[in-house]
């Protein structure tokens, strides 16, 4: 009984440090290029918000975070084909940054608003920070409504942070006490 409560109490301590080094925080941010309203033919407009420092947790299976929304300001007075390259910097802990190329296509008309988005360049991507790796790869693009709608639209990443080896092995060596209890047992 006593080694069997030696084993839990070994298992718990490595489980309570690696859960610390698998519970990834990170900050992010985005910034849009071009910035502010974008006139497009017709008299219509639409404008790329980006997202402001903001906390996440990637860890286990990831998290998905906002890039930035579209908004349309105005309507265009007639149907319009729309075609408008933009970038969205993604910054991950202040100091990996990662420039990602889209297009918003489709159509606006009065009431209505028909847009697609295509990504070009920049995902995935994959890095190390702090002996964390993470990979960020783009999931969807939500349409906005037309400006009568007042819906913004969004664009979203997913981000997986993956643990070093130390961490792994961490809870290894504290699970080694299980296997020699299992062991002497038979």
């Amino acid at each position: 009984m006593r080694n069997l409560a030696k084993c839990l109490i070994g298992a718990g301590v490595a489980c309570l440090l690696t859960a610390n080094a698998f519970a990834q925080n990170f900050t992010y941010k985005t910034t849009v290029i071009p910035s502010g309203p974008i006139s497009v033919p017709n008299l219509g407009e639409v404008e790329f918000l980006p997202t402001p420092l903001a906390t996440a947790n990637g860890s286990g299976v990831g998290t998905d975070i906002v890039l930035a929304n579209v908004r349309v300001n105005q309507d265009p007075n007639t149907l319009t084909a729309i075609n408008v390259p933009y970038t969205v910097n993604l910054t991950i802990d202040g100091v990996n940054t990662r420039a990602i190329n889209f297009v918003l296509g489709g159509n606006l008309a009065p009431g209505q608003a028909n847009t697609t988005n295509t990504m070009i360049s920049g995902l995935p991507w994959t890095f190390n920070s702090g002996g964390v790796d993470f990979v960020v790869s783009y999931i969807s693009f939500t349409p906005p409504g037309s400006m009568t709608t007042t819906t913004n639209g969004a664009l979203a990443a997913h981000v997986l942070c993956v643990p070093e080896p130390g961490s792994m092995a961490l809870l290894g060596v504290g699970l080694l006490p299980m296997l020699g209890l299992i062991r002497r047992r038979k």
